[in-house]
């Protein structure tokens, strides 16, 4: 509920013959609090992304914003609701807002909105040592009307066909034990292998086929990660176009980079060792026998993942070739200013 909203409903009140002076005052002290609370963050926190924002970044946090209104692209933008408890959901927010400026996980951009203290939007970047890396992931939340006494509304805002998490569905369903939309051991989401995420599968840990399993589930990730992140590059959503721009100035070239010294290890493996059953020491020396950009530098994978399928390879880079005219088109990348400047 805005404060013009509350504004409203007090004065509708007012104009009934038998006024309920205790709610009377209840609304007009929940408007002053969500007042109060924008009025802090108008002070706090700039509308436009700049020196705040560069601050944290510095810090190697996350970063809080606000914006003036809800985009239309919100999922919930639609969704109207009316606390519980005014007072104490505004003194809640006001409280969750302080504490998101200054412990935000590095990798992480909170938005609010200042016509609409329930919502909330989050790009998340996909951590190093994943299959996600480099990876951009945005969600929608709202918090309910009985918050906090119960968990926020999250909608994942899906890019790619199928899935590329157990937990995140194309729907935008969000599956953590956090928002109580699953029964399983809380952990993390976008984890190095996320195969073991799905319900039951952690008690194969240890077994080669499990192993297997994994690898073939982290080719898939990386398929569909490359499939997602070219069309959110594509179609941007609003709320962080310029985050999501800037974003792959850069890195685009270094997940392009790493994608394709992946590729040049697996096909120099099925070429010199053809049947072979590759274990992380013989692939690693084997690494560095040749020059795949990957032998001893941050873009080998701590998770199984190479030597990866042929079929894996073929399609991969079918799917690159794709990602680069789209970084091409946009003008994204080192790789796409070259191309620019030799054609002037």
């Amino acid at each position: 509920m805005t404060p013009a909203q509350v504004e409203i409903a007090a004065s509708d009140a007012a104009s009934e013959p038998d006024v309920d002076v205790a709610k009377m005052d209840e609304a007009l002290e929940a408007v002053a609090t969500v007042e109060a609370v924008v009025k802090e963050s108008e002070e706090s926190f700039p509308r436009v992304v700049n020196e705040a924002d560069d601050e944290q970044n510095s810090k190697g946090q996350g970063v809080f914003s606000m914006m003036e209104s809800v985009p239309d692209c919100h999922k919930y933008k639609l969704s109207i609701l009316q606390p519980n408890d005014p007072k104490l959901f505004f003194k809640v927010v006001k409280k969750e807002i302080k504490l998101l400026t200054s412990s935000l996980p590095d990798g992480i951009h909170v938005k609010a909105f200042e016509d609409r203290m329930d919502l909330y939007s989050v790009l998340i970047k996909g951590p190093r040592r994943t299959p996600y890396e480099d990876g951009l992931f945005l969600f929608d939340f709202q918090l309910p009307a009985e918050y906090p006494q119960s968990p926020p509304q999250c909608h994942y805002v899906s890019y790619c066909s199928d899935r590329l998490n157990p937990n995140l569905y194309e729907g935008g369903k969000v599956c953590v034990s956090l928002l109580g939309t699953w029964s399983g051991k809380a952990s993390l989401i976008l984890v190095s292998e996320p195969y073991y995420n799905e319900a039951g599968y952690e008690q194969q840990r240890g077994c080669q086929h499990a192993f297997e399993n994994s690898r073939m589930y982290n080719e898939m990730v990386v398929l569909k990660l490359v499939q997602s992140m070219g069309r959110m590059i594509l179609n941007p959503p609003e709320v962080f176009r310029e985050e999501i721009e800037q974003h792959f100035r850069d890195n685009a070239d270094r997940f392009v980079n790493r994608l394709e010294g992946w590729l040049r290890l697996s096909d120099a493996w099925h070429t010199s060792c053809p049947g072979s059953q590759a274990t992380p020491e013989t692939l690693k020396a084997f690494a560095e026998q040749g020059d795949y950009g990957v032998a001893g530098s941050s873009a080998f994978p701590d998770f199984p993942l190479l030597p990866a399928s042929r079929g894996f390879c073929l399609t991969l880079r079918k799917a690159l070739t794709g990602f680069k005219e789209i970084l091409k088109s946009q003008g994204l990348g080192c790789l796409a200013q070259i191309s620019q400047g030799q054609s002037h």
